[in-house]
Formats: C-alpha cells, sequence, structure tokens
C-alpha cells in the first residue's frame, strides 16, 4: 500500500514538475554585422546581413536551460585594394548549442543571458570584384575557372563562440 501511495505521488509531482518546465519555440528576424579578420584581410569593412532561424528552449534544471535551432544567417566582408573593389558574401546554416540562464524580473517578462558554441555549414555565396567598368562574379564556396585559372573557394566549415 505504502509503494502504491508513493507511486501515486511520485507521478503526481512529476506532472506538476513537467507543466512547469515547457519546452517552448522562438522565431528570430534581423541584422547582423559581419567583416573578415586575420591574415590578408587589411582594409576590410563590415557589412550589415540579415538573418532568420527558429529555435527552442529547454528546461533543464531551475532557470537554467538549453537552447538550439536553426538559422540562415549571411556574413561576409567588403574591401577596396588598388584599383579594384571586393564584395564577398556568405550564407550559412547556423546551429547554436547555448546554455541559458534566466532571469525572471517580472510576471511576465523574461531576461535570459546565453554562451556557447555554434556549428556553421556554407551553403551559397558570390564574391563580386569590380575592376573600373568590369565586374566579375563567382562561387564563394566552390572551385570556379576564371580565364583559364581555378580559383578555389572558401571553406564551408564555420564553428565559433556566441
Amino acid at each position: 500500500m505504502r509503494k502504491l501511495i508513493l507511486c501515486i505521488v511520485c507521478i503526481f509531482s512529476a506532472l506538476c514538475a513537467s507543466a512547469q518546465t515547457k519546452v517552448t519555440w522562438s522565431m528570430e528576424l534581423g541584422l547582423g554585422l559581419s567583416t573578415w579578420m586575420g591574415n590578408g584581410s587589411d582594409g576590410s569593412n563590415p557589412m550589415f546581413n540579415p538573418k532568420v532561424g527558429v529555435g527552442i528552449d529547454v528546461p533543464l534544471r531551475g532557470l537554467v536551460s538549453f537552447q538550439t535551432g536553426l538559422t540562415w544567417a549571411s556574413k561576409g566582408a567588403s574591401y577596396k585594394m588598388e584599383g579594384y573593389k571586393t564584395k564577398v558574401n556568405q550564407n550559412y546554416l547556423e546551429m547554436p548549442l547555448l546554455a541559458a540562464f534566466h532571469v525572471g524580473t517580472a510576471a511576465n517578462f523574461d531576461m535570459v543571458f546565453t554562451a556557447g558554441p555554434y556549428l556553421a555549414y556554407g551553403v551559397s555565396g558570390k564574391r563580386n570584384i569590380d575592376i573600373d567598368d568590369l565586374t566579375v562574379s563567382y562561387n564563394t564556396f566552390g572551385e570556379s575557372k576564371i580565364d583559364g585559372e581555378i580559383v578555389s573557394g572558401l571553406r564551408r566549415f564555420d564553428a565559433g563562440v556566441m
């Protein structure tokens, strides 16, 4: 009898706990600012790029949760060199893997601090080189043939910290 009562109490407490820890989803739409850094990026200028995606927030324990999703993020940079101007656009599918810390400040308001890595894969993009009145465009990630020369593309894989 005690085991049955204990099982019933455990089941009801689990149901009550799951009612307060509900998985939520979100939509994301906005602008990002990206540029290049490192070797060969001298003179690069930042570009505003669109970002759109969906995400989920899975509660773990207390005020901590796990957030992930899938985002279409555009990145790139533009720069001017002697006599020509280049603009590079890189489109990625991004998947963040974030730890989220919720700070409930009011009844209908929740402030969330997130941190963690992201993984991304380049799906499309274009490089434009403007030299006076001539514009040359080619694929950002794949190999292109320009005047008989093969120009290798950028790496598709991207990872970082958010």
